[in-house]
């Protein structure tokens, strides 16, 4: 049913399935944040055992039109794609098109993985699935308003398809690697890979309310400060690009707690499911692992949940999934929603008791306090003055790095003037960080102006190599995250 409006302007919530009791402090709480204002709009979806127990929509979809949100409308997915895309690689594992230990180079076109340091024939498509292939930061988009902007995969791949790091030595998380494996796939099933996901994910499933690409009916996109966003594409498409609505978003969860459609063939068997959940790679955060597209927390509040979120400067969206418990919950809105993930806490804890307790406890204040960290000092290595280029697609930018004891210094990039270091830490006892407001004067990165370079810079002998990355600042447009290998060395007199 449709609410009324509340005087607030904010819409009342719709439910196309009644809220059980359990969940009627989720719904205040959600209610709260949409008269606040805090979100646009927020759809939920929830199910147990292969039931849905929960769909319901609070806010609009559309604050100008006054389209009022519900569990049908479609929201951006960002990163929540990714577990998409692992599904239509797998499917071509089955199929026999594809093997998870062969190079990833083996199943693109002309345009190929390249380094200038390691090498790219070593890379193969389970690394890249796992954010252990050598690729860095990126993201990338293309605005309506933007005709020079070029969103082709050789593209994408000729300017920013560099290993930075090792094969396999390292987790990195990278929209790039699921921009190449959404190549990948175009390239071997010889179909578009919003048309696969259509064909072999989205309608055995009856997702029909799941696309790749952009749609009038999309809910609109706001920031934070509740202004709508321009229209736009993301390059890595297997990243970032899919939209859906959360009852559509919850029949995948399902598939992936192994609850396939009678009569219907299975999307992918179970024990492919259960390779996509279980062959994980360790992460930088403790207890956190990373599978096939899915994130894998051991010990949520005493379970073991997967999950994938996504976030932007204008939407947001969660999947989470308990096996154990065969639940799962997805959260989608059309605003940045800082605090989505505080919905499917409050969600898991009015279904389970312990986790309720757990969270509790997790809230109860620390009587202990760290010190704060003394200021880090710059080790000899890199005192001083440092020589060579950022190696870009449009040739290589001469580099000067300046640092004394203290990380105060300087970056010069080409003939421009030298900025100043504004932040400084070091990575273990070979590597750092280095922030300067550096411009590198290339055609992608001066289109998302303002932004910071970040350099990540590790020690190898007498040289140092890495990336550095186009952090956007306030004011700059979405999708501009792109970054170029470095390489430094101390001038011989």
């Amino acid at each position: 049913m449709l609410g009324v409006r509340t005087t607030l302007t904010a819409a009342a919530p719709t439910a196309a399935a009644s809220a059980a009791p359990e969940f009627t402090e989720v719904r205040d709480y959600i209610s709260e944040n949409i008269a606040s204002r805090k979100f646009p709009s927020i759809a939920v979806a929830v199910s147990r055992h292969g039931r849905t127990v929960w769909e319901e929509a609070f806010g609009f979809a559309d604050k100008e039109k006054q389209i009022t949100a519900t569990p049908h409308t479609l929201y951006h997915l960002a990163s929540v794609t990714k577990t998409f895309t692992t599904a239509a690689m797998m499917k071509l594992v089955e199929q026999g098109d594809l093997k998870l230990d062969h190079p990833i180079n083996n199943y693109l076109g002309q345009a190929k993985l390249s380094s200038p340091k390691w090498n790219p024939t070593e890379v193969t498509v389970r690394q890249v699935a796992t954010h252990t292939a050598g690729l860095t930061t990126y993201d990338q988009a293309c605005f309506s308003d933007e005709p020079d902007c070029d969103p082709s995969y050789e593209t994408m791949l000729k300017h920013y398809g560099v290993l930075f790091w090792k094969p396999g030595s390292r987790f990195d998380y990278s929209n790039l690697g699921y921009g190449v494996l959404s190549a990948a796939i175009e390239h071997v099933s010889g179909k578009r890979f919003g048309d696969f996901l259509r064909d072999e994910i989205f309608a055995p499933l009856e997702m029909t309310e799941a696309i790749v690409g952009t749609r009038p009916d999309i809910a609109t996109p706001y920031d934070k400060d509740g202004t709508a966003t321009a229209p736009h594409r993301s390059v890595a498409e297997g990243a970032t690009s899919a939209s859906s609505s959360a009852s559509s978003l919850l029949k995948f969860a399902m598939f992936n707690l192994k609850h396939h459609s009678a009569g219907r063939n299975a999307v992918l068997s179970d024990t492919t499911i259960d390779a996509m959940h279980n062959e994980t790679v360790p992460t930088d955060e403790p207890g956190q692992r990373y599978g096939l597209g899915w994130w894998v927390n051991e010990n949520q509040h005493g379970y073991r949940v997967l999950y994938d979120g996504g976030g932007t400067v204008d939407s947001k969206a969660l999947l989470y999934t308990i096996p154990s418990e065969d639940i799962a919950v997805v959260v989608l809105s059309n605003g940045p929603a800082l605090d989505a993930d505080k919905i499917v806490d409050r969600i898991f804890a009015a279904l389970l008791s312990p986790y309720a307790e757990d969270v509790q406890r997790s809230q109860a204040p620390s009587a202990t306090s760290s010190p704060a960290p003394s200021p880090p000092r710059s080790p000899d290595w890199v005192r001083g003055t440092l020589a060579g280029f950022v190696h870009t697609y449009d040739g290589n930018k001469p580099l000067t790095v300046t640092m004394d004891d203290a990380g105060k210094g300087s970056v010069t990039i080409g003939s421009n003037s030298p900025v100043p270091i504004e932040r400084f830490r070091l990575l273990g006892s070979n590597g750092l960080v280095v922030r300067a407001r550096a411009r590198l004067g290339i055609s992608d990165a001066e289109k998302r102006q303002p932004y910071t370079l970040g350099f990540e810079l590790y020690r190898e002998g007498d040289t140092l190599y890495g990336a550095t990355t186009t952090w956007s600042q306030p004011g700059a447009r979405d999708g501009g995250l792109l970054s170029y290998f470095v390489t430094l060395a101390r001038p011989k007199n």
